[in-house]
């Protein structure tokens, strides 16, 4: 993510006022990467990617750079990613949402075989 350094947005995304957090690296604002994830999701179901929805339900940050979006879904509970410097956000999910409907067992839908 990239950051304009204005000290009004630094102190908004590191929660402080003191200068020497201009130099740390914010965390990503979790609402836009739900809102993000959920464009994907919504993306990949437009798609016929995947045979239902998914709701991103909330962003849990396991470490740095390591997310886990749980869908409180009975067939998929949640999907876990990791976003690198340089990583596409938008593919980084595809890959792990279709990675995990690969895995599942059982019938999905009449279109299972076009998820790939």
């Amino acid at each position: 993510m990239l950051l304009d350094m204005d000290p009004q947005l630094t102190r908004n995304l590191t929660g402080t006022r003191y200068p020497h957090t201009l130099n740390m690296k914010p965390k990503p604002d979790m609402e836009i990467l739900k809102r993000k994830v959920q464009e994907t999701l919504d993306e990949l179901l437009t798609e016929r990617r995947i045979p239902f929805p998914l709701t991103a339900q909330r962003i849990k940050r396991e470490n740095v750079g390591e997310y886990e979006v749980p869908f409180y879904d009975s067939r998929i509970h949640s999907i876990k990613f990791s976003l690198r410097v340089g990583s596409s956000l938008n593919q980084v999910v595809r890959a792990a949402v279709l990675d995990r409907i690969k895995r599942m067992s059982g019938p999905l839908s009449d279109w299972t075989a076009t998820v790939h």
